[in-house]
């Protein structure tokens, strides 16, 4: 895969950033009055929604980022809509700390790595960095990370019942929501956008 671009972090943005995690679950309701749920997702996709307040078009604003209209319009425009993927940082979600990464078996050298969030775990979105990474208390320094998330060591696998933990640093692989998104011109030079919607991905 390559490199993928990060969402721009410009001067601007409101204070209301939406993050909405969404499962799939399938309903069924019978006559007898019960029902039958199904799960057709295993992990949540989070919706994300950002405002722009402030958007400077002319270089004027320095309550802004010089061209932030044409730097977020053209990352748009990047990513032709809701085609191709791209990453997020999410500021107030981005470091998982000491992670129990798995459990070796003496053979397995890879592993899907997971992030805390309070007392459930899921897989990481997009890991970009693990560090420290110990196994049964040793660092290790012998791996690498092959996209998106998962950890592969290539010297000795771990040993039996050895714990692997370490400190993960993640992003959110995303995609826009839609193939349009509209920018509205307040004043000259000034233009706000209400909400940037976007959503992650496995």
């Amino acid at each position: 895969m390559a490199d993928l671009p990060y969402l721009p972090d410009i001067l601007g943005k409101g204070w209301g950033v939406k993050k909405i995690p969404v499962f799939n679950t399938q309903v069924v309701d019978h006559p007898s009055g019960g029902e039958t749920r199904s799960a057709l997702a295993t992990q949540a996709r989070y919706e994300f929604e950002i405002s722009y307040d402030s958007l400077d078009s002319n270089g004027r604003y320095s309550s802004s980022t010089v061209y932030g209209l044409q730097t977020l319009m053209g990352f748009f425009v990047n990513r032709r809509g809701r085609l191709l993927p791209f990453l997020y940082r999410d500021m107030s979600d981005c470091l998982s700390s000491d992670t129990l990464i798995g459990v070796g078996d003496g053979t397995t050298t890879s592993f899907v790595v997971p992030r805390k969030l309070g007392t459930s775990t899921e897989p990481a979105s997009f890991v970009t960095r693990i560090s420290p990474l110990t196994v049964d208390g040793e660092v290790r320094a012998d791996f690498v990370i092959d996209e998106p998330n998962v950890l592969r060591f290539t010297g000795d696998p771990p040993p039996d019942g050895a714990e692997i933990i370490g400190d993960v640093d993640f992003v959110f692989r995303c995609r826009f929501m839609d193939d349009s998104t509209e920018f509205e011109n307040l004043s000259h030079g000034l233009w706000q956008h209400r909400g940037l919607k976007f959503r992650s991905i496995k």
